[in-house]
């Protein structure tokens, strides 16, 4: 029984040498680029992975190539790590041990360890995700978010042995920033626009900072706690900013259209009279 680890990336070559480092000691490692133009896969064939290729989709989403990387599977079972999570070795361990057992499952829900910054993120553990299993008995739907569909019994890691769960790597501030960026207009355009009032921008990333500082208990965690939940406020704040400017699209073209354009004859004239 061997195991194939499957990565879609796209641009990810940022973490993509620790990701790939992490999963070094399965039978094999997979790479589905989906339409990289950074260095993703130099790195990922510089670790000796098979790197095949899916189109690029719209807002780079993974799940359109989920099934076509896990098709590519030598092995009898697979593991899909993100390109933003490591495997321990303890993990390593657990799952080849379980595949060789008497009685293996068809397929593995595996705890995943989130951080804000440099804080373990106890509120969020175990976050389970089902990323392991057989791999002629899983279908991933294409849909943005979705969750793999598995024929057969389904367990679980356990939890109560954090060193058996996935390690999601923490963003750094750029990323979260790029990350707000990012998410606020994915598919904005295809949603009705919302009516953005004063009072709305306001009290809304008010409620949020409120919910995950103190309802979610992210004050547990000093300054990246704050840090974290003041992100979150930021993300509804800009999502309601590019909603209100979508919905005065035309009006903000019309406020350009009227601007003159400026004469730069003229306004080397008046700095010469300056002089």
């Amino acid at each position: 029984m061997s195991i194939s680890v499957v990565i879609n990336t796209c641009n990810s070559a940022a973490h993509l040498d620790r990701v790939l480092e992490s999963v070094k000691d399965f039978n094999e490692t997979i790479v589905c680029d989906m339409g990289s133009t950074d260095d993703t896969v130099e790195i990922a064939r510089r670790h000796g992975a098979r790197v095949v290729s899916f189109p690029k989709q719209p807002g780079n989403i993974k799940e359109p190539g989920r099934n076509f990387a896990i098709a590519q599977a030598r092995c009898d079972y697979v593991l899909v790590i993100n390109d933003d999570e490591l495997a321990t070795p303890e993990l390593r361990r657990y799952l080849y041990k379980h595949i060789h057992g008497a009685n293996p499952a068809s397929a593995l829900y595996i705890p995943r360890r989130n951080y804000i910054l440099d804080r373990f993120r106890v509120d969020a553990y175990p976050d389970y995700n089902l990323r392991f299993f057989e791999q002629e008995n899983v279908d991933w739907p294409p849909t943005r978010n979705s969750k793999p569909v598995v024929k057969g019994r389904v367990d679980k890691v356990p939890s109560n042995k954090r060193e058996l769960a996935l390690v999601h790597i923490p963003y750094s501030v750029s990323e979260m920033l790029g990350k707000i960026d990012y998410f606020t207009g994915l598919g904005i355009d295809k949603e009705e626009p919302e009516r953005v009032t004063l009072l709305a921008l306001t009290f809304k990333p008010l409620y949020h900072f409120i919910r995950v500082y103190f309802l979610l208990g992210a004050w547990r965690y000093g300054i990246p706690g704050f840090i974290g939940a003041s992100n979150e406020a930021v993300y509804r704040l800009y999502r309601m900013a590019k909603m209100y400017e979508r919905h005065h699209a035309a009006k903000i073209r019309g406020v350009i259209s009227d601007v003159a354009p400026l004469d730069i004859d003229a306004a080397k004239n008046c700095t010469s009279d300056k002089k």
